[in-house]
């Protein structure tokens, strides 16, 4: 509630409790009951009550607020009662009863319940029970006029019992639903509005039919506005209807022509007021199991809702997984599988383990290409897992599997979790060839410049300095041999996760540019030809780093004695949208077989590696322009003796 509320209705809360004190003091004190009946004295102990639920809780100690609170009703009974022509002291009595018993069971009532809200069918039951306690209270200790504490004699208590259990039933528990509900709501369903209509014309024809005709068996109907506003309306609805039948069966009563008078053992008027009160009992019993009914249906509803929420985003983090999972039951049938088992294992998953060789039907081996066998695969199951082959025509990869067990509600169920594991193999690779490049490529040229260094460090020593600057220069180029393995090394990690920044690109003037280090060069015999006319889309950094690997290699690997000679030349590629670029040279060629294995990562081939020093990089980095582009790079040979030639694609302009 608003703060600022909250003053407002804690004046309206103690004006309507004020107002119902005082009615609940002077109604009985006015009352002339007919002879042999029992003045309605159930109003103040009710009042009472329900004032105490207002302002406190059970647990609340007896302090200085709760007394005054219990004063402010024992004045209001007193004063009115002496007002009235009830003798002082008769009237101090009474009220110390009234009031005494009221804090009790409302104690009581607290203690049994735990609070105030009537929420369950046992909290309505406890309210009819501590409205009997009440009664005996006072009808023991003299809670009404005329009567000392103990004189009422077993019979007239009996009915005094009953008659002020039933009325302070329906009072306090109507008035403890109306301000103590968790659900301000009077229905919680669509309440028809001709529903609500007959039911007060409805209420009234069953209450006459009873007070009208006492000598037929008809006094039943009472129960049935009670089942009716229990099964049409909250709590809260079905409180006041009971209640606004209670007070005019109430009225009823106190009609002159009242023919329900207190003769017998169980007098007629006892069976309306145990019929009153059984219709307020049925009617929030029905009000309260449909209300739990309906919070139980929208708490599963909402159970599901949740459940089907956390399975759809548990398949969409399935679905969008790079890893493969799969699950097979305790009959070995596969459960479940996310696409990208189905990705990675290249194949259609059987439906059962056991069916189908798992190991031929997805071509499994182990890491190193050793043959397996399906019991193989259980090893999987020991917490570690390991790496395995995946070789069939739909898919060829390294794969990091394990096995974990799971406990299902339909039993034991097998958890196989794999990962693409490729590309850390190969970039293990080529962290390994790169071992070998150091080991070799850089130890070697090291080993001479320390050499070279040395030698030329005596001669100066001994003053020959005839061989000191041949010694320097075969240190430099030393130096510089390590230099370009080092370089095209960072120049290929850079573009291993580079991004692209493709632009419109006239490949003409950059080829042209790329070749005039060389044209410029007059030391060497060298012919180069350009025959390049097109435009593509492509990162320009790249494509200069591309077409400089390629020239480079061209100009490099020739025979000893013999020009280099390079063509370079563009074509409209067979595929729509793309360009062709030739680069071909009448060098040392391609050895038979290796024209897949140049573009290997540090690949060299054995027959020329120890004439011709290179890091192996060189071709690889230009494959992986080429694909971070999209296109496509081959290598052919010539004709014999005749070089090789490199084409690549480019988007086209």
């Amino acid at each position: 509630m608003d703060t600022d509320a909250r003053p407002a209705a804690l004046r309206g809360r103690t004006a309507f409790i004020l107002a119902c004190a005082v009615a609940a003091v002077v109604l009985p004190f006015t009352e002339r009951p007919t002879p042999g009946a029992i003045r309605e004295m159930w109003p103040p102990v009710t009042v009472f009550f329900v004032w105490t639920t207002l302002f406190f809780d059970g647990d609340e100690p007896l302090g200085r607020r709760l007394a005054m609170h219990c004063a402010a009703q024992l004045s209001i009974f007193a004063g009115l009662a002496t007002a009235l022509g009830t003798p002082a002291s008769e009237a101090v009595h009474m009220g110390v009863v009234n009031v005494v018993c009221a804090l009790v069971v409302a104690r009581l009532f607290w203690s049994l319940n735990g609070g105030w809200d009537l929420a369950t069918p046992h909290s309505v039951t406890l309210v009819m029970a501590v409205s009997a306690v009440s009664g005996l209270f006072v009808g023991l200790l003299g809670g009404f006029p005329d009567l000392a504490a103990f004189d009422l004699d077993a019979k007239l208590l009996m009915w005094w019992v009953i008659r002020n259990g039933v009325f302070m039933f329906v009072g306090v528990s109507t008035m403890m639903v109306v301000f103590h509900a968790q659900r301000p709501a009077w229905t919680d369903r669509d309440t028809r509005w001709w529903e609500v209509a007959l039911l007060g014309p409805f209420s009234l024809a069953c209450v006459w039919l009873v007070f009208e005709g006492p000598e037929l068996p008809t006094s039943w109907v009472l129960l049935l506005p009670g089942v009716v506003s229990g099964l049409i309306f909250t709590r809260l609805g079905a409180a006041a209807s009971t209640l606004a039948v209670s007070v005019l069966a109430a009225g009823f009563t106190m009609m002159p022509g009242n023919r329900y008078g207190y003769d017998g053992l169980i007098p007629a008027s006892v069976v309306v007021d145990l019929l009153l009160l059984a219709m307020t009992f049925l009617a929030l019993q029905l009000a309260v199991v449909r209300e739990q009914r309906a919070t139980m249906m929208g708490e599963l509803v909402a159970s599901r809702a949740r459940t089907r929420s956390q399975a759809t985003l548990l398949a969409q983090v399935l679905d969008s997984m790079n890893d493969g999972v799969i699950v097979l039951g305790r009959e070995g049938e596969v459960a479940f599988h996310n696409p990208a088992a189905r990705q990675l294992l290249g194949r259609r998953l059987p439906e059962r383990v056991g069916g189908t060789t798992w190991v031929d039907h997805f071509g499994l081996a182990g890491a190193d290409g050793s043959p397996l066998t399906d019991r193989d695969l259980v090893e999987l199951a020991d917490g570690h897992g390991r790496a395995l082959l995946v070789d069939n025509p739909g898919s060829k990869r390294y794969i990091q599997a394990g096995i974990s067990e799971l406990e299902t509600e339909t039993g034991p169920a097998s958890l196989v979790l794999f990962s693409d594991v490729t590309a850390q193999r190969q970039r293990m690779a080529e962290l390994a060839g790169f071992a070998r490049i150091v080991a070799h490529d850089l130890r070697t040229p090291l080993t001479s410049l320390y050499g070279r260094l040395e030698l030329a460090r005596e001669d100066l020593e001994d003053g020959q300095y005839a061989d000191v600057h041949t010694h320097l220069g075969r240190a430099v180029e030393s130096g510089h041999r390590m230099r370009e393995v080092i370089d095209d090394w960072l120049t290929y990690s850079v573009l291993r996760d580079g991004r692209l920044a493709p632009t419109p690109l006239d490949l003409g003037p950059m080829v042209d540019d790329v070749l005039t280090g060389y044209l410029d060069d007059t030391g060497e015999d060298r012919v180069l030809a350009v025959d390049v006319h097109h435009k593509v889309v492509a990162d320009a950094a790249m494509v200069r780093q591309l077409v400089a690997n390629l020239v480079g290699n061209a100009v490099k690997y020739v025979a000893a004695g013999r020009p280099a000679q390079v063509h370079i030349s563009s074509h409209a590629d067979d595929e729509d949208g793309w360009v062709r670029i030739d680069v071909s040279d009448r060098g040392i060629g391609i050895p038979a077989g290796q024209e897949e294995a140049i573009f290997d990562e540090f690949h060299r081939a054995p027959q020329h590696c120890e004439s011709f020093k290179g890091s192996g990089l060189g071709l690889a980095l230009c494959r992986r322009i080429v694909h971070q582009h999209g296109g496509r790079i081959s290598a052919a040979s010539n004709a014999p003796d005749h070089g090789a030639t490199i084409s690549f694609t480019l988007p086209a302009a």
